[in-house]
C-alpha cells in the first residue's frame, strides 16, 4: 500500500494511538477485581475567616512600642478594615494570652473599633493586633461588637457587651 508523499506519518500516528488505547484499556480491565466502590465525595466545611486581607498596620508589644491604646488612637479609621487580635500560647501561658487579648479588645472597643480575637495553641507565646482590609462588605461601616473565633473562654473575658461567635 503506497501513500502519496508526506502522509505516511499520519497512518503511523493513528496506529500508535490505537495501540496505546488498547494497552491502557487492557491494563485497566485487569486491575478491576470485584465491584467498584462508589466514590464518597465530602465537602469540607469552610475554614474560619482569619486575617486574610492586606495588613495596613501591625502592633506587637515590645519595650520600644507605645502602649496599645496610644497606637490604636494613631490609626486612621477605614470602614474596610478590621482589627484582629491574634495570639499563640503554650499550655502554661493560655490564660495569660486570653487576658492580654481581652484587654486589647476592651481597649479597642472603648475607642469604637470592632475587633475579633483569634488565639491558637503553639510552642510560644505572642499577642499582636493587625488592621487588615478583610472586613465583610455588608459589615463595613456598621458598628459591630467584639467577635471571638474561639468561644470557650469568652466568659473569662467579662466583656461589657454581649459577644458574638464568628460565623462558620
Amino acid at each position: 500500500m503506497s501513500m502519496p508523499g508526506g502522509q505516511n506519518w499520519q497512518v503511523l500516528l493513528a496506529d500508535l494511538s490505537l495501540i496505546l488505547f488498547l494497552s491502557t484499556a487492557t491494563a485497566l480491565a485487569g486491575e478491576r477485581s470485584g465491584a467498584v466502590a462508589p466514590l464518597k465525595q465530602t465537602i469540607a466545611p469552610p475554614a474560619p475567616h482569619l486575617v486574610s486581607g492586606d495588613p495596613a498596620a501591625v502592633y506587637r508589644a515590645s519595650l520600644d512600642a507605645p502602649p496599645f491604646a496610644d497606637w490604636l488612637a494613631m490609626q486612621q479609621r477605614d470602614p474596610r478594615e478590621r482589627l484582629t487580635i491574634t495570639g499563640s500560647y503554650t499550655p502554661a501561658t493560655q490564660e495569660q494570652a486570653w487576658a492580654a487579648a481581652g484587654a486589647m479588645a476592651r481597649s479597642a472597643q472603648a475607642q469604637g473599633h470592632a475587633s475579633r480575637i483569634v488565639l491558637r495553641p503553639a510552642g510560644h507565646y505572642t499577642v499582636a493586633a493587625v488592621f487588615s482590609f478583610d472586613a465583610d462588605p455588608e459589615e463595613a461601616g456598621a458598628a459591630h461588637g467584639l467577635q471571638l473565633a474561639a468561644a470557650p473562654h469568652a466568659a473569662a473575658l467579662n466583656m461589657a457587651q454581649p459577644l458574638q461567635a464568628l460565623r462558620d
